[in-house]
């Protein structure tokens, strides 16, 4: 894990208010979309599905395609040990990650950080309707 600097803050965006902004956002950065979806070990079938929703209706609605989907089946949220999201942080690419609801890419305030690090990543949380980044 990298190193978490006191001084690391997060700044977000609520999607609702600022759309004209993620719009723009979305269309200066259209090559460097993916989607991202991690579910527990229950109804996994379904819980992808449901995810993979979201995030597609949310694109529609922006118009904008992810590049990929990155898909983690079975996984805890609380570790960054998972084949999709170490792709995603391993490509060292700036990134628009959508995920329907921030849960689903961690539930730990310091691996946010580690995946925000990553060269100018931004996280769009469909259900929350909000945009995270470091400030």
């Amino acid at each position: 894990m990298s190193e978490f600097m006191v001084g690391d803050s997060i700044k977000t965006t609520n999607i609702n208010e600022n759309s004209k902004l993620v719009k723009k956002m979305l269309d200066e950065n259209m090559k460097n979309i993916v989607g991202y979806i991690r579910t527990g070990r229950d109804n996994v079938m379904m819980e992808k599905e449901r995810q993979e929703s979201i995030i597609m209706k949310f694109c529609e609605e922006y118009n904008v395609k992810c590049k990929e989907i990155f898909i983690d089946k079975g996984y805890s949220g609380m570790k960054l040990s998972r084949p999709g999201i170490r792709k995603i942080i391993d490509s060292n690419n700036k990134t628009i990650i959508i995920v329907s609801s921030i849960c689903k890419i961690t539930r730990s305030y310091i691996n946010l950080i580690e995946i925000l690090k990553n060269k100018d990543t931004q996280i769009i949380s469909v259900t929350e309707q909000v945009m995270i980044r470091l400030a």
